[in-house]
């Protein structure tokens, strides 16, 4: 019971539930930008706050960035891997700017108070704090886009009809609906005459699912030429 895609069953064992017991676990990457980016910026908020224990957040955060790191290294070797397109890579890339800004606003917050940048009267620290972190978030983005490769991505602007890029990319997105593929199970009356029915999931590995019976016999080199 323990084990995934244990089938309820020893009849209910088929090819496909032992092909899914066998496979590796799929790590979606595009969902650890949060934590990669909240918990740092948390550990940094106690550079506000002096203590003799602040220490001991930074050497568990020092441990965590070890642990990730290993696990990274280690573990996405045998597991699956769902990409993000580089929209989330853009955005996470300048969300960086809040942990990274929350650093230099401690630097201006403590600078007030040691008097190195002015005078702790009137909560000027507090506001050497916002000015510093805006500045932080400013000169983060410049220097994204002083090194970035591509100003404007590069589209293909050919209209190709559905059905040949369909056989190309083997994604669409009826197959990469959840909601749809379930309804093309289950409720196929439902989808009208004119309905495009999936019932197979698209799945990285697991092409040929959507192959038919000719282009498994054909091969991809005879594709080709045709």
């Amino acid at each position: 019971k323990f084990i995934p895609w244990n089938p309820p069953c020893d009849d209910c064992l088929t090819a496909r539930y032992a092909e899914h017991i066998f496979e590796p676990p799929e790590v979606a990457l595009a969902w650890e930008y949060g934590q990669y980016i909240v918990t740092p910026t948390v550990c940094y908020l106690t550079l506000f706050m002096m203590g003799p224990s602040s220490w001991k957040v930074f050497a568990m955060l020092a441990l965590w960035v070890l642990f990730m790191y290993v696990l990274h290294r280690s573990t996405l070797r045998i597991s699956k891997k769902q990409m993000a397109g580089g929209y989330l890579e853009e955005w996470a890339e300048r969300a960086w700017a809040v942990p990274l800004s929350t650093i230099l606003s401690a630097c201006g917050f403590w600078g007030v108070r040691c008097e190195k940048l002015g005078s702790p009267g009137n909560a000027s620290s507090y506001w050497t704090a916002f000015f510093m972190f805006a500045c932080g978030v400013l000169l983060h983005g410049s220097i994204l886009r002083m090194f970035r490769k591509h100003d404007d991505p590069c589209f293909d602007g050919r209209d190709d009809p559905y059905e040949d890029v369909r056989q190309k990319l083997r994604y669409t997105w009826f197959n990469t609906n959840p909601v749809h593929v379930l309804k093309s199970n289950f409720y196929p009356e439902k989808m009208g005459e004119e309905g495009i029915v999936e019932k197979i999931p698209f799945e990285y590995g697991k092409e040929y699912l959507l192959l038919s019976e000719d282009e498994l016999q054909t091969g991809p080199q005879e594709r080709e030429v045709e």
